[in-house]
């Protein structure tokens, strides 16, 4: 399988970082981890990056000056690190500028996140002359939840930033093990894939009629000890 898989969430980080090719996390996962310090969970997950793998970490900010001191912050804990910007603020403001700077004037790895539309990615379009990793997050799952087709907006993106190797896009809320094969097909080069997904990856490549069997064999031993 040549795309890269990243774990996308802050839970056991320790179990999936020797199976996983990176590591993505969001604030919305550790509100409902109940996490609150967010400088000891993330000096705690690069302590257990003994192989320098990215990881994501998010600003959240409602202002793009509260977001350029997060991410310098962010950043200062690891050049592995990999801070996260919105392409678009809270209230609607662009992060272009935003993002230019910290890439272009603080040499940061910036993963720009929260792309849904051509438009957004075209405003992306400095990254052309980009000489450091950056990564695109198109959030496919979510486009394909509001019933348009994430490939068309994904294979957008690939085409666009096809001749810089610096650039890779992602395709963001995997939500079935079938989902890292279209993302394969794409030609994008990262999958973040929640905990439930990776825990089914070894169905790849299972025959239909053994699962089928399996699957019935299941029910059965659910309900065995039903009355009826």
């Amino acid at each position: 399988m040549s795309i890269k898989i990243f774990y996308d969430g802050s839970d056991r980080i320790e179990e999936y970082l020797d199976k996983v090719d990176g590591v993505t996390t969001n604030i919305g996962f550790l509100k409902k981890s109940g996490i609150s310090d967010y400088e000891s969970f993330i000096k705690d997950t690069i302590s257990l990056n003994k192989d320098n793998k990215p990881i994501s970490f998010q600003v959240f900010s409602d202002t793009v000056q509260g977001m350029r001191s997060q991410a310098l912050k962010i950043a200062s804990f690891s050049s592995e690190v990999f801070v996260k910007v919105p392409v678009v603020g809270p209230h609607g403001e662009t992060t272009q500028n935003l993002v230019k700077e910290l890439i272009f004037e603080h040499d940061l790895n910036i993963n720009i996140t929260c792309i849904y539309t051509k438009d957004q990615i075209d405003s992306l379009g400095f990254l052309d002359n980009v000489t450091r990793p950056a990564i695109i997050s198109i959030f496919s799952g979510r486009i394909g939840d509001t019933g348009h087709d994430p490939l068309d907006i994904v294979n957008y993106a690939v085409s666009k930033f096809r001749n810089n190797q610096n650039i890779q896009v992602l395709w963001a809320g995997c939500q079935r093990v079938y989902d890292i094969l279209t993302a394969e097909r794409s030609g994008c080069h990262i999958i973040t894939v929640p905990e439930g997904v990776l825990k089914k990856k070894n169905r790849l490549g299972v025959s239909l009629d053994s699962f089928s069997l399996k699957t019935s064999y299941d029910f059965h031993m659910d309900g065995k000890d039903l009355f009826l």
